[in-house]
């Protein structure tokens, strides 16, 4: 489901600048640096 959602955010008008852009969604194991 938080992939699902990030998807949809990436897909909407809600990101309308986000080109090029790496979007890590992998629950946070990204972000603890694991």
């Amino acid at each position: 489901e938080p992939v699902a959602r990030a998807v949809v955010a990436l897909l909407s008008d809600w990101f309308p600048a986000t080109t090029g852009s790496m979007i890590h969604v992998d629950g946070g194991y990204h972000a603890i640096g694991a």
